[in-house]
């Protein structure tokens, strides 16, 4: 089969993606990214020709570390199972097993019988606002008590829906230690790799975020949607999704609808008194543009000029980087108001999803 270099971008993209999938423990997406790589999407007729033209001429990179082309789809079609709308392509999804011919007939035909709304999906990146990362959100927080005993101002950017501004509603469980509510019907347990980790939970004071397009959880579309980019044969993710929206669906109005650079320059997160204000994001960086980059780093090193005595300026995050090792990794720099320059550590690296935590510390 000839192609032109989109189209084999794209392709790389969904076969590269079916390895992450395998590695991550979902046979199921891995088999869907796969079809997608090795066959041909008719496009013979309008609606199929829209939907090739949509992923086999994508003009920017598709690829897991930038746009995550083959998530955006399979967000898409998990909707449409959600939804019920498709009832022929739902029975080809877990907890069913199908052959793949029936699976890629199944997706065909319901890409066909709703193209619009699957191309309308590939124009924003995933939301899976994924609660396990909770589990590393606290063991980067609770660290900070090394640096100082002052309470926390959260600010998290890319903040989704803002269920990960709630660690302390959750049962967490780091290193064998207890953090969060021991109640709460969401336990979030890492494997635990690395150096010991022995410090006292963060206490959150203030908390909120910003998301360039917030889920709200009163909304049930809303919630179907982010509920449609967990993969479908998980299903204790996507029970501990919907668990957490339980607890946190009457709280998450904090997630406002703004960029992360306008939003960290307003008076809306000025840097307070006796705070630690902590930035943070996970799996956001990969989906902005350089200059939004800039932009928000920028915003960010200005908070930190603000640092003094009585406050303090962090931030942390869990991003994709260049070193070719497992998961991403955990970085964190902190202003005390002793430099312009902040404190920079590599606290260690953690699955993308929160299964494990492999812990450096502070350094």
């Amino acid at each position: 089969m000839t192609m032109h270099s989109a189209e084999a971008k794209t392709r790389r993209a969904f076969q590269d993606q079916s390895s992450l999938c395998n590695a991550m423990g979902s046979p199921f997406t891995a088999t869907l990214c796969r079809l997608f790589a090795e066959r041909e999407v008719p496009h013979s007729d309008e609606a199929g020709r829209a939907l090739y033209e949509a992923l086999y001429e994508w003009t920017g990179n598709p690829g897991y570390t930038a746009d995550v082309l083959p998530l955006r789809l399979t967000g898409a079609l998990h909707s449409l199972v959600l939804s019920g709308d498709v009832p022929s392509l739902k029975v080809c999804y877990p907890p069913n097993t199908v052959s793949d011919n029936a699976l890629w007939q199944a997706v065909l035909k319901a890409i066909k019988q709703h193209s619009r709304f699957v191309i309308h999906r590939l124009g924003s990146a995933p939301q899976t606002n994924e609660v396990q990362r909770s589990g590393v959100i606290a063991a980067g927080l609770a660290c900070l008590s090394d640096l100082s005993t002052l309470p926390i101002s959260l600010l998290e950017i890319g903040a989704s829906a803002g269920l990960n501004l709630f660690p302390d509603a959750y049962s967490i469980r780091l290193d064998g230690r207890q953090y969060g509510d021991p109640e709460s019907p969401v336990l979030i347990n890492p494997e635990w790799r690395g150096n010991r980790f022995q410090h006292s939970p963060a206490t959150i004071a203030t908390r909120a975020g910003c998301d360039l397009m917030p889920i709200r959880l009163q909304d049930d579309a809303s919630r179907d949607r982010l509920l449609s980019y967990i993969w479908p044969d998980q299903f204790d993710r996507l029970q501990r999704t919907r668990d957490a929206i339980d607890i946190i669906k009457t709280n998450a109005n904090c997630v406002v609808q703004s960029d992360a650079a306008s939003w960290l320059q307003s008076d809306a997160v000025s840097v307070p008194t006796d705070y630690q204000q902590v930035v943070m994001h996970t799996v956001v960086w990969q989906y902005m543009s350089q200059s939004a980059k800039q932009a928000t780093q920028d915003a960010i090193y200005a908070m930190g000029d603000k640092a003094d005595a009585d406050r303090k300026v962090a931030w942390f995050r869990l991003e994709a980087d260049t070193s070719g090792l497992e998961g991403g990794a955990l970085l964190l720099d902190y202003w005390d108001g002793g430099s312009t320059q902040p404190q920079h550590h590599v606290l260690g690296r953690a699955d993308f999803h929160g299964r494990w935590i492999d812990w450096v510390g502070l350094q």
